[in-house]
């Protein structure tokens, strides 16, 4: 059993495979997280890859678009109950 460094779940072996750097917990070293927060990752990164293809080519948000908060971390309705993972 591990625990993921970005939930703070306990998961299985097969289910903490991944790894990612986490600044706050080790400011080079990449630490162990869970599939849930890895398919979270690969989400975000995946949406910020196709906005920079949608026509944005500065990069830049406008304004109008972000109002300086951030929405709150919504946590999958599907966990503890990911594809063959034990948790406790």
């Amino acid at each position: 059993r591990h625990h993921c460094r970005k939930c703070g779940f306990v998961v299985c072996n097969q289910c903490s495979k991944e790894r990612e750097l986490i600044e706050n917990i080790h400011p080079t070293k990449e630490v162990r997280i869970c599939k849930v927060c890895n398919e979270k990752v690969d989400d975000a990164e995946n949406n910020q890859e196709s906005n920079r293809h949608r026509g944005d080519s500065s990069g830049m948000h406008s304004s109008e678009d972000d109002d300086g908060e951030e929405e709150p971390l919504q946590v999958s309705s599907n966990w503890p109950g990911a594809n063959n993972c034990t948790w406790s």
